[in-house]
């Protein structure tokens, strides 16, 4: 039986999209209000509100082709969240990224070794597919430098990072450069100046660290291989044993860099010094779990993300039903994390979650339970309010916003 996914998307508290009047939304059976439209010198017309959408990527890893990317319109205000395009691709849609300029949308399907690429319909948001490339992995994640000029992808069976280069109209060229980085290499970030990337490798418990030249796509080990004192691991920041370094993100100061802990469900902390591009520890890891919590067999931290403001932090615990979302403080000073509570995701397994661009609302995406859960996001104390719940056609492997650039001509 064919089930139209549209019908059971329901209220997801997320984005807003327009604060919406009662004289818009009149209660049933009331009579219409009366409006007096008082004409306006078009020069003083405020612009729409900017519009936003949310990508889905879902599939699995078996033979079939399940993966697709799901689009996703929002209503400020009202939190309404609809489907609007369903477009298959490949067997596993596990990270998506998207260039600065808003128009191209980048997939990795770590099932396979293939990278995609689409044009964004600047009005709608909607997808229609530009290429297909091959990277010398399996990619399990994608950055995209400031530039726009060069998409990056890491591989979590293979330990290598790769860089290609991106033609003007977006699409995915040559590959550019081909690096070594830790056994489990499992996220590849850039710093907010994108002069320098970072890649957690699981398996071997560190940061690996580069320099990155976003004019010739090359990543260079920092420090060199070929200095004297350095020794061939010599760019790897080396962390906990047996911690497991997942993902990892930048406070949009830019000056401290956070680490989820896959293994042992710690936060680690970091300064980045902004001339040699280099990181150093500022405090000891702090634990994704209430103090006090025993942490329970088979858990594991996935997701971390930064509030806007700077002043929130963010983790995700995968723990069956039990899986939740840490919520932190972060000392404007020292940068380092304090833990305020855990919320549960209403689902299981959060591999992957974003907060939407005006930092007001989180979406998570529980991998097993097929689900995306939605928070409201208090201002003052960055604790989450639940909102609802949507159902999924497939595994959920990562959710993501963009702003459309909406405009008014006068």
């Amino acid at each position: 039986m064919r089930i139209d996914w549209r019908q059971q998307l329901g209220i997801l508290g997320t984005v807003a999209f327009a604060n919406l009047s009662a004289c818009n939304s009149p209660v049933r059976g009331s009579a219409a209000p009366t409006i007096s439209i008082v004409p306006v010198p078009m020069a003083t017309v405020p612009l729409p509100p900017s519009a936003y959408v949310v990508y889905v990527g879902v599939g699995d890893f078996s033979e079939d082709p399940k993966g697709s990317v799901l689009v996703y319109n929002f209503e400020r205000g009202t939190g309404k969240l609809s489907l609007q395009q369903q477009l298959p691709i490949g067997r596993l849609a596990t990270y998506l990224a998207v260039s600065p300029d808003k128009r191209t949308l980048y997939m990795a399907d770590e099932a396979t070794t293939d990278l995609y690429c689409f044009r964004i319909d600047p009005n709608s948001g909607r997808l229609t597919k530009l290429c297909h490339a091959t990277a010398k992995g399996n990619p399990v994640y994608l950055s995209v430098d400031a530039t726009g000029e060069t998409l990056l992808t890491t591989f979590y069976n293979q330990g290598h990072t790769e860089a290609f280069a991106l033609r003007p109209d977006g699409s995915i060229g040559s590959s550019a450069d081909l690096e070594w980085s830790g056994r489990r290499s499992h996220s590849i970030v850039l710093d907010r100046t994108s002069h320098f990337a970072f890649v957690p490798a699981l398996e071997d418990d560190w940061i690996a660290e580069f320099k990155f030249d976003s004019t010739t796509h090359q990543l260079t080990p920092n420090p060199p291989k070929s200095s004297a004192a350095a020794t061939p691991h010599a760019f790897t920041l080396p962390g906990i044993k047996g911690a497991g370094p997942r993902h990892f993100v930048f406070a949009p100061s830019n000056e401290f860099g956070y680490l989820i802990n896959e293994l042992n469900l710690t936060i680690s902390t970091f300064r980045l010094n902004p001339i040699t591009g280099q990181l150093a520890k500022v405090s000891e890891p702090v634990s994704t779990l209430a103090p006090g919590s025993a942490k329970p067999e088979a858990a594991a931290g996935a997701d971390i993300q930064v509030h806007p403001t700077g002043r929130f932090l963010y983790g995700s615990n995968r723990m069956g039903d039990a899986s939740s979302i840490a919520l932190f403080s972060l000392d404007p000073q020292t940068g380092v994390p304090s833990f305020i509570a855990t919320t549960s995701t209403h689902g299981r397994t959060p591999r992957n979650f974003k907060l939407s661009p005006d930092g007001k609302y989180l979406l998570v995406a529980n991998q097993d339970s097929k689900n995306l859960a939605s928070f409201l996001i208090d201002e003052a104390s960055g604790e989450l309010a639940f909102q609802g719940l949507s159902e999924l056609p497939e595994k959920p492997y990562f959710v993501g916003f963009l702003e459309l650039e909406t405009t008014r001509k006068h």
